[in-house]
Formats: structure tokens, sequence, C-alpha cells
């Protein structure tokens, strides 16, 4: 980093939105942005969080762990639920302890077929 941009306020700052920036993320991102990326218009979309959410769902989801994901992300169990079929079919579990995954019939313990090599 060149060395005068240690000393940049916010107030520093070009433009309502780099203050911005350094306000919520603070100064050192707002300067490594500026230094890092000039004349890049950066947009965040509003789906973000959502979309994060979703990937962690699907990352996380362990077969037994629900109202853990519903909690951790906001979302109500019909919602894991929805975003878990989405990608792959999950079965609502029939007591409230057993989740039950479809899976592929001809499937081995690592997920390749049986027949290959």
């Amino acid at each position: 980093m060149k060395e005068f941009l240690r000393e940049l306020t916010i107030e520093d700052l070009p433009g309502k939105d780099m203050k911005m920036v350094a306000e919520y993320c603070g100064i050192d991102i707002a300067v490594k942005l500026i230094e890092e990326l000039p004349s890049m218009a950066i947009y965040i979309p509003k789906s973000s969080v959502n979309q994060l959410a979703q990937d962690y769902i699907r990352k996380n989801y362990n077969g037994s762990n629900v109202k853990k994901l519903a909690v951790k992300t906001g979302y109500s169990e019909k919602q894991v639920y929805r975003i878990l079929h989405e990608g792959k079919k999950v079965n609502k579990p029939r007591n409230g302890d057993i989740e039950i995954i479809q899976i592929e019939m001809f499937d081995n313990d690592n997920g390749d077929s049986e027949d290959e090599n």
C-alpha cells in the first residue's frame, strides 16, 4: 500500500459510495478497493445474502439438521426443505427424528455405480 493511503480518513475518500464502504467495512478495505480495483464499478445484488444462505443450507445439510439450518439462516423449516428440494430429492421426515434421502439404486457408499471400476 502506498504510504500516503495509510493516512486517509473517511472524509478524504472520493464519493459517497467509498465513504459508505469505509463506514460499514472499515477504512482499510475501502482504501484497498481504491488501490487494487480503480475504475471498477461493483454492484452487490440484494439477493446475495439469500443466495449465500441457500448455498450454505445445501452444503451443510446432513440429513438431520433442518431445524439448525433454519435457525442459522433465518429461514423456516418449510423454506429449508424447499431449498433442499431444488437441488436434490429430499423427503420430509415421517416421525420428527428420521429424514429420508432418495438415493440411486445402484450407487455404492462412494456414490459410484457398482459396476464401474
